[in-house]
């Protein structure tokens, strides 16, 4: 879908780096206890948060104090 879409955006996988974890296993007999969605904890929404920020300050330096000041109100 992304290859399709024709932008050349960058693609951040917020999983990737939000450095909070659900709990449980993900292979294995205790696999039915894990759960995927980690936006589903408001710490990991948090973080995610964090790092969109980070990653939008990096692609627009002159607006990251306009994405710092969103973050905080939210």
């Amino acid at each position: 879908m992304i290859s399709e879409s024709g932008s050349d955006a960058k693609l951040v996988d917020l999983g990737a780096g939000v450095p909070i974890r659900v709990p449980g296993e993900s292979s294995g007999p205790e696999a039915s206890k894990y759960d995927p969605h980690w936006w589903h904890d408001p710490r990991n929404a948090e973080a995610a948060m964090t790092e969109i920020e980070r990653q939008l300050s990096a692609a627009e330096p002159k607006t990251a104090a306009s994405f710092a000041a969103t973050r905080r109100r939210i």
